[in-house]
């Protein structure tokens, strides 16, 4: 028998089955860069729309995580989509570089030389270790193909970021923003630094829960001498400090007489007080409001000498403890401005360490860490025979995010921004931001709409300079004096602040005035440093909005917000047109990436092992707005989603098409079926287009990967028989490639921002005319470039439910051993109503060898398959009637290979 392989038409590529990723990446990035082709996008889109995303900046420490990668990864999509569609769209990407973590792991790891070093030497130390880490950062986001060259980058410890940083904090002093205060604030013991409200935590601890009783020193007619007023605390290390008790005005208080002591507590809070104090005896004395015991004194219930008013306060509440709380002025914000209004001082008797100092008169506390005094207060309070009740419960609180250590409030002079100067104006800023996810509009609002104040000052090293001098310990807010030290900053830099005397900063009109002068050695709030980054973009002629800010959940307390505060105060406008965020990253089950659970992912290794375009497929077909799970077995299945479009469009489209020139061979023949492809095809690409819009990536790999496995399963089989088998000019032949093309290309097109090495690749071995030196250097193709025929949608619906049913019947066959392929069966088809469909085509659409159609008054339809007993034709292998076949082949590879 004739071998007739050797006269099909099976064409071939070199691009390979096998994507072999880790090793096809580092290259395609290398050509990337050594040629250029990120600035020649950019070159090439110049004169066109602007559209910029603002690159938030990480944190220089440490290697980049699992979370770096969904964060970047996303970001260069979008970045990638707006290029592709012609935008002049540079991505630069930025670095936070100053702060406690530098400092923290400098003093690890050199220790007390660390600590023995000047000022000056230790933030040249920190500034080496900074820009260490940027360039280790740097390579390993090249590593995941970063549409970006790398070079145009911000750095948050840069000269020029520095002085632009300065001249917003002069912007704000000028319009009386700035101001310093003796106030609390957070407290990191353990960093011996304020810090943010961005960098608090939260955790579960067990707490005391202690009620004490304080005697009433002065009474009136509604209180007596000798009363008690109850309060309920979490904190005993702070009964010492307390300077006040705070009533609401408007509540109802009741008078109770238990076991021979009187107690003042709120109406609302007897029932449960009874029930948690096993109250089982008692008698309400008499009712009174809040209001009518203000200014009423109470004995201090650990130091008789110590006399304190009842104070009003609105944010006394009902919802737990006494409905009267105890204030520590030094140690909580409510209580401070509570007791600010009756001219009580501030009272902080713990210094930067947590530990009480001599201000607090009393040799049991001296020198006591803040925690570990609360067994000496509850002892004492026992002992004066004030404290009423104890227990202990878990309850959650503030901990350092770096140390992971608890945070208090701790009143220290520090620095402030005070917001309420521009607070309509960011009000009014977050109306006219366009939120694509709107609960995102509401979680940015909840965290600025009530904030007052910024404190911006750090006691540390390592960052930026508050440019204020004291004059005999008072700030100096004169603009022309601060605007004369930051320009010698800018011009000396800014280790020159700690570096040189202070007479150096001075103007001659104060060296002329004999007075102490000294500088402010706290530095910003890297918050402050980051939050200013919107400076940036002018420095490269893009404004100072940008279209989008793309960061974490967590960053609506911290850079969206810090941003929106300098931008509102600095350019009475927000700094950015959208805003859009992400989850945390956790493993398959949920939880966080923990070394100690072994469940942390590294996107290095996962870059090694399955590729960057793999990870970055895993970030695009996540729900990223929420908390994304990441494995070693999802990342399996996303692997295999990339394989599938691989080897199903990429591969078996540029195999089919290599003897195909679109300029000379392009047919518009299209069957029905090429309709429908074509029409499928551009519904789809529309769908993804607006998918990208809507920044909703997972929907555009949903969308083609349902649109590759229908093309698999159905219509590229149906075109095979005439790739392989007619003749090489055949006009079938010919548009079924047309029809493949432009799937090709307009895949190329939609899928090129989410996996852009195997783009590139598919280019490579493309043979496109006119191919241009980087695919990102082509136009994209999202229209088809003629009209596309009506369909009949209600024809084509019948048919693919038919299809489904024959294929299932097909399926039974092939396990029973009765038919090895579809295209030896019968299948007879009876029904009422057969939507116009012609045995023929039916036959070649279900790739059968024969079909028969009954028509037949019956409510379903009901289908037949069988083995047809034909014969095969040798070269094509489709069956046909013993008399259609001469030499063992078909008539129509007959007529082919006699034409060879």
């Amino acid at each position: 028998m004739t071998d007739y392989k050797n006269t099909l038409i099976i064409n071939k590529t070199d691009f390979e089955m096998k994507a072999n990723l880790k090793d096809k990446e580092p290259l395609f990035q290398k050509f990337w860069d050594e040629n250029k082709i990120y600035q020649k996008i950019l070159k090439q889109n110049k004169n066109n729309q602007q559209w910029v995303l603002h690159d938030g900046p990480p944190y220089a420490n440490g290697n980049i995580h699992v979370g770096h990668s969904l964060n970047k990864i996303i970001k260069d999509i979008i970045v990638r989509y707006h290029l592709i569609n012609g935008h002049y769209s540079p991505l630069i990407c930025g670095w936070d570089t100053h702060g406690l973590p530098i400092e923290h792991a400098l003093l690890k790891k050199n220790g007390k030389e660390e600590q023995n070093l000047s000022i000056s030497e230790r933030r040249t130390n920190c500034e080496t270790f900074a820009f260490d880490n940027v360039n280790n950062q740097l390579k390993q986001f090249k590593r995941l193909g970063i549409v970006s060259d790398f070079k145009d980058i911000y750095v948050t410890l840069n000269k020029e970021f520095e002085y632009d940083q300065l001249k917003l904090f002069l912007a704000m002093v000028k319009q009386k923003m700035i101001y310093q205060d003796f106030k609390p604030i957070f407290w990191s013991c353990s960093s011996h630094s304020a810090l943010a409200e961005a960098e608090i935590e939260y955790a579960d601890t067990e707490a005391h829960s202690i009620y004490v009783a304080f005697k009433i020193n002065e009474g009136n007619n509604i209180v007596h001498s000798n009363d008690y007023i109850l309060i309920w605390t979490t904190t005993p290390w702070t009964i010492p400090s307390n300077v006040a008790v705070a009533v609401h005005p408007d509540f109802s208080y009741l008078r109770i007489k238990v076991n021979e002591r009187v107690y003042v507590i709120a109406k609302n809070r007897l029932d449960s007080l009874a029930k948690e104090l096993n109250w089982t005896n008692y008698e309400i004395l008499s009712e009174f409001k809040g209001s009518e015991i203000e200014k009423n004194t109470y004995v201090h219930p650990l130091y008789t000498n110590k006399i304190n008013p009842i104070i009003l306060a609105d944010y006394v509440t009902i919802d737990n403890g006494t409905g009267l709380v105890h204030n520590a002025s030094g140690f909580g914000p409510e209580d401070y401005c509570a007791c600010k209004k009756y001219d009580i001082d501030v009272f902080c008797p713990i210094n930067e360490n947590g530990v009480f100092t001599n201000e607090i008169n009393d040799p049991d506390l001296v020198g006591v860490f803040y925690e570990k005094a609360n067994p000496i207060v509850i002892d004492k309070l026992i002992k004066n025979n004030a404290l009423v009740h104890q227990s202990k419960f878990i309850h959650s609180i503030a901990i350092d995010w770096r140390t992971k250590q608890p945070v208090i409030y701790r009143a220290t002079k520090q620095w402030f921004v005070n917001i309420e100067v521009i607070h309509d104006e960011i009000i009014k800023a977050i109306q006219g931001i366009n939120f694509p996810n709107s609960k995102n509009k509401q979680q940015l609002m909840n965290m600025i709409s009530n904030r007052k104040e910024w404190c911006i000052s750090r006691q540390r090293v390592w960052g930026v300079p508050i440019p204020i001098i004291y004059r005999n310990d008072e700030p100096i807010f004169d603009e022309k004096l601060i605007n004369h030290c930051i320009e010698l900053i800018h011009e000396y830099g800014t280790n020159a602040w700690f570096s040189k005397s202070v007479d150096f900063f001075l103007t001659d009109e104060y060296k002329k005035q004999n007075y102490n002068y000294r500088k402010e050695l706290d530095i910003m709030d890297v918050w402050f440093d980051s939050g200013s980054s919107y400076n940036v973009l002018k420095h490269y002629n893009l404004g100072h909005t940008a279209d989008l800010y793309f960061e974490g959940n967590d960053q609506y307390r911290g850079w969206f917000n810090s941003s929106l505060i300098c931008s509102i105060a600095q350019n009475k406008v927000a700094p950015y047109k959208r805003l859009l965020s992400h989850g945390f990253t956790l493993d398959d089950q949920g939880r966080k990436m923990s070394k100690s659970l072994g469940n942390t992912i590294d996107p290095l290794k996962v870059c090694d092992e399955f590729g960057a375009d793999i990870l970055r497929l895993w970030a695009a077909n996540s729900d990223y707005s929420e908390d994304v799970r990441i494995s070693k077995n999802i990342l399996t299945q996303t692997a295999e989603i990339y394989r599938r479009i691989r080897n199903t469009i990429f591969k078996f489209i540029l195999s089919n098409i290599s003897d195909f020139d679109y300029e000379t061979d392009a047919s518009m023949e299209f069957t029905n079926a090429d309709w429908y492809v074509l029409k499928q095809l551009q519904k789809n690409i529309n769908e993804v287009i607006e998918a990208y819009e809507e920044y909703n990536f997972m929907n555009v790999v949903k969308t083609l990967n349902l649109a590759t496995i229908k093309l698999s399963s159905w219509y590229f089989d149906l075109i095979k028989d005439s790739l392989y088998c007619d003749e090489v000019n055949n006009k079938r032949r010919r548009t079924i490639q047309t029809v493949l093309y432009w799937i090709l290309r307009m895949f190329m097109s939609v899928l090129a921002p989410i996996i852009p090495h195997t783009l590139e690749e598919v280019y490579k071995f493309s043979n496109f005319k006119n191919k241009k030196e980087s695919f990102f250097l082509e136009s994209i193709v999202k229209q088809l470039p003629f009209p596309l025929q009506p369909i009949d949608e209600e024809y084509w619906n019948a048919f693919f439910n038919l299809k489904d049913e024959v294929y299932t019947k097909l399926e039974t066959l092939k396990k029973s051993g009765a038919i090895k392929k579809n295209n030896e069966t019968k299948v007879v088809i009876t029904f009422k109503n057969k939507y116009h469909f012609t045995a023929s085509e039916l036959k070649q659409y279900l790739n059968v060898a024969v079909v028969e159609l009954i028509e037949k008054n019956i409510e379903t339809i009901e289908v037949e398959v069988t083995n047809a007993n034909l014969v095969r034709c040798e070269r094509c292998w489709n069956y046909f009637e013993a008399s259609e076949i001469t030499d063992h082949i078909c008539s129509r590879c007959r007529r082919v290979v006699n034409k060879k």
